[in-house]
């Protein structure tokens, strides 16, 4: 993996493309420093192939993220605690927003399906 030396799993949210597709990274919260009055602490996800070479980077405006994953198609979801689904390209281009009303993810933790979310 060309990330060997420069990304230490355990401190990442990692969701995985089924057959080898590509893969999802993301700081997790418990090791992501906010820095008041800073523009610079927006999480970042970082996209790689399967052989670890990063495709696309992708700075995260929403809410705490409570689950990723990859569609059939390897589009990558990501659910916020506020139910708002991002769907990304790839190469990190956004394809589409969810944005359901007064809800929140506070008991239920999402399902993503190679088919879609449920």
């Amino acid at each position: 993996m060309e990330w060997q030396d420069a990304v230490d799993l355990s401190r990442f949210i990692v969701s995985a493309a089924p057959f080898g597709g590509p893969i999802a990274l993301i700081r997790g919260d418990k090791h992501f420093a906010r820095v008041q009055g800073s523009a610079i602490n927006k999480p970042i996800i970082h996209i790689f192939s399967s052989a670890g070479r990063e495709l696309a980077t992708v700075k995260w405006d929403g809410g705490p993220i409570v689950q990723m994953g990859w569609s059939v198609t390897e589009d990558l979801l990501c659910v916020a605690d506020d139910g708002t689904v991002m769907v990304y390209d790839i190469h990190g281009a956004i394809k589409k927003t969810l944005m359901p009303r007064n809800l929140k993810l506070l008991t239920a933790k999402p399902i993503i399906l190679l088919e879609g979310l449920a």
